[in-house]
């Protein structure tokens, strides 16, 4: 699911010590100059640009009702 950002190769997550996980390239396209990433610094990255997302509130409702009515539709069902 993550990419790196200089060669865009798969990044993959090792866990050290039994307790730090770090992310680094896989470097499948050659060499990389790319360094580990903690996952800490993964999910702030990650946070952020999730924050960045923004629904107004038509489309808002429209899924809620949506959601409302395919769940109304499943109990019919079972």
């Amino acid at each position: 699911m993550l990419s790196c950002g200089h060669c865009g190769c798969a990044m993959v997550a090792e866990i050290k010590k039994n307790r730090y996980v770090y992310y680094h390239c896989t470097k499948n396209r050659g060499k990389c100059p790319e360094k580990w990433v903690r996952e800490e610094e993964v999910a702030r990255q990650f946070g952020r640009s999730i924050s960045a997302i923004k629904i107004d509130k038509e489309v808002l409702d429209w899924v809620v009702t949506a959601l409302k009515e395919s769940y109304a539709d499943e109990m019919k069902y079972h």
